[in-house]
């Protein structure tokens, strides 16, 4: 089994990486420099210990160095302030997010206090007014690398910027020394590799790739432990197939993200998209079952997409709408529920359509599935999935007849097979009856069905385990075809 980050150690970071990695950001005025970092809730402004001189600063939260280095030019050491203070949930929401403006949750206007951190921050004056800094930290203090393991990273992504040879080594060094930024960096070199994107200093290796997303992964990055998910998931890498590894570094990519069991924590609200994503896989491992987590999972599968889909994931929508339609995974079908997901599902992506069971029906024939629903739940009965395969069967021209009566009463199978036998001996009768002349000779022919009759024999006739199959399949986007129809096709 692969090793995972320990839950403990990320719940108790005192200096936490943004989503990208870095330890701190900075930015400038043309009087100041400002460094931000996020830091534990509990973290104070005693808390934090700053040595600045003219050439040179440097940050600790609690002891652990946060920044060090040589400034870029010189600052009015005696000024420096010092500020910590908590952050809004909804600062930390993207406000260009689908997610976003589809979810009041993650709205900007959230003005609910953060409870995963705070934010300090540094503000150091320039000696030089209007004085424009291209990095803040030029070097190391005592030795070229007696700096922070970010501003090592910044130096080499600078470097790599102006094609110096010295790129490498430096974020290579950098990595080693603790930036997650560098980690992911190396990660993506590697994963490419000069041979598709000239100009990377590294060729392709795979397992060089596997290794520092482990690395970043073990650090807290969400996002590499999401990697890491689909990479076991699938099997690539040269790692085995284990849905067992994929899902310990789904519950990771989770806890790196403060979050717990489904709740996304932050990474709900700054990594909308990467929250979504990540369920909505985790849904498709625990449907398909095997390689090392045993039978399909089907109850797993439905409560991931019902956070997803309430978060905006219109691919978890679609697939929960189908579970419904059928009764995967639930107590009982809910046809209207099923509906209501799959319109909504369809509605957001434009490369999602109905499934084969509704494919073909209005909208005047789907509310009409929808009332007879809500008519049978009335009687303390629910709509049998059986019902919709012999009503899709009826429709004509894309539509169903808009007089169908309405059910009002369940039919069960002994009445079917009645009214088949009746059906039938009407029939048989009327053929009995037929007449032939002899200038016109006919051939009796076989009894004719009514449209009804048509319809469930078709219904019949039809493989809806193959049905159900190709509608998951539509819905499965992203790393990894799991095969969702398994579960669906021992159930149908």
């Amino acid at each position: 089994m692969t090793t995972v980050p320990d839950e403990a150690a990320l719940a108790s970071r005192t200096i936490i990486a943004d989503p990208s990695g870095a330890a701190y950001n900075w930015t400038q005025t043309d009087s100041h420099i400002l460094f931000s970092a996020r830091v534990a809730p509990s973290v104070v402004e005693a808390d934090v210990g700053v040595e600045c001189r003219v050439d040179a600063l440097t940050v600790r939260v609690r002891g652990l160095l946060l920044l060090r280095g040589r400034l870029y030019a010189t600052v009015n050491k005696d000024s420096v302030d010092v500020l910590v203070r908590p952050i809004a949930l909804g600062a930390l929401a993207d406000a260009d997010s689908d997610s976003v403006k589809d979810n009041s949750v993650n709205s900007v206007k959230d003005k609910r206090p953060n409870p995963f951190f705070n934010i300090v921050i540094v503000r150091v004056p320039k000696s030089t007014l209007k004085n424009h800094w291209p990095l803040p930290i030029q070097g190391g203090i005592e030795s070229n690398t007696d700096t922070d393991p970010h501003s090592l990273y910044l130096l080499a992504s600078s470097l790599h910027n102006l094609g110096d040879a010295g790129t490498l080594k430096l974020m290579h060094t950098a990595a080693e020394n603790g930036s997650i930024s560098a980690m992911l960096k190396l990660a993506a070199w590697y994963e490419i590799g000069k041979e598709e994107m000239p100009g990377l200093p590294v060729s392709k290796s795979e397992s060089s790739a596997l290794l520092w997303h482990k690395r970043a992964g073990n650090a807290g990055n969400p996002e590499a432990c999401y990697i890491l998910m689909t990479t076991y998931a699938s099997g690539s890498h040269s790692n085995p197939k284990s849905f067992l590894d994929a899902l310990q570094w789904s519950r990771a990519a989770l806890q790196a993200g403060f979050g717990e069991d489904l709740d996304g924590g932050a990474m709900a609200v700054e990594q909308p998209r990467l929250y979504q994503t990540l369920l909505f896989q985790t849904g498709l491992l625990l449907m398909e079952g095997g390689s090392g987590i045993g039978e399909p999972k089907p109850e797993g599968a439905v409560a991931s997409w019902t956070v997803a889909a309430r978060e905006g994931h219109a691919q978890s929508m679609w697939n929960l709408g189908i579970f419904h339609l059928n009764g995967f995974g639930l107590e009982e079908p809910n046809v209207t529920k099923g509906i209501e997901l799959i319109r909504e599902g369809v509605k957001k992506v434009k490369e999602l359509s109905m499934p084969p069971q509704l494919s073909g029906l209005n909208e005047i024939a789907l509310d009409a599935l929808v009332e007879m629903d809500a008519e049978l739940r009335a009687q303390g009965n629910s709509f049998d999935v059986e019902k919709v395969k012999a009503l899709a069967a009826l429709k004509k021209n894309g539509q169903l007849n808009t007089s169908t009566p309405k059910v009002t009463e369940p039919i069960t199978p002994t009445q079917k097979k009645n009214l088949r036998r009746r059906e039938k001996k009407k029939s048989a009768k009327e053929a009995v009856t037929t007449t032939t002349t002899a200038s016109t000779s006919t051939v009796p022919t076989a009894a004719t069905t009514t449209s009804s009759e048509t319809g469930e024999q078709e219904a019949a006739g039809m493989d809806w385990g193959v049905v159900a199959k190709k509608s998951f399949a539509v819905a499965i986007i992203g790393v990894g075809v799991f095969g969702l129809w398994r579960v669906a096709k021992g159930t149908a």
